[in-house]
């Protein structure tokens, strides 16, 4: 079920099923500059039970299972709003590359409500490089319609 890890990807089923999300860890720290390698996202969701729905949904499109050391596929899960209520962390491998769900990062114990308000968007233009190409943008709302792939990343990495 694994391919080459594809964060556009993800990025593109989340924005679309409009999942409410700041995308946090070693990928966000790249679109900063930082050039140690990840092999997959971290992001920090809302926790809203409307949010879940469509993060259930998107999961769903990216048929992710939980993510297990020498498996190529994750294991099958019940993916709903409900069961996702009560994740603090959860690691899925997805068919465009291993996604991890944090729902209260180390310092931010509300999560998304802590991260979100000083979060920027950051546009992905590529699916994979050694180096993303981003290009970072101080408004949130900025590429909602744009062609490529937005998501937002704390205004700070440290």
């Amino acid at each position: 079920m694994t391919q080459e890890f594809d964060p556009r990807h993800i990025v593109e089923v989340l924005d679309r099923h409009g999942v409410l999300y700041v995308l946090i860890g070693g990928y966000a720290a790249q679109l900063y500059g930082a050039r140690r390698p990840t092999n997959h996202l971290d992001i920090a969701p809302s926790n809203q039970l409307e949010n879940l729905d469509r993060l259930a949904h998107a999961l769903h499109e990216l048929d992710a299972g939980i993510r297990v050391d020498g498996s190529d596929t994750g294991l099958p899960f019940s993916c709903t709003a409900e069961s996702l209520r009560g994740m603090h962390t959860l690691n899925l491998r997805t068919s465009a590359g291993d996604l991890d769900l944090t729902f209260a990062p180390a310092g931010f114990g509300n999560g998304y409500t802590d991260l979100e308000p000083n979060a920027v968007a950051a546009v992905i233009d590529r699916p994979q490089s050694k180096s993303p190409a981003s290009m970072m943008s101080s408004s949130p709302n900025q590429s909602r319609h744009d062609p490529k792939t937005s998501t937002h990343c704390p205004n700070s990495c440290g």
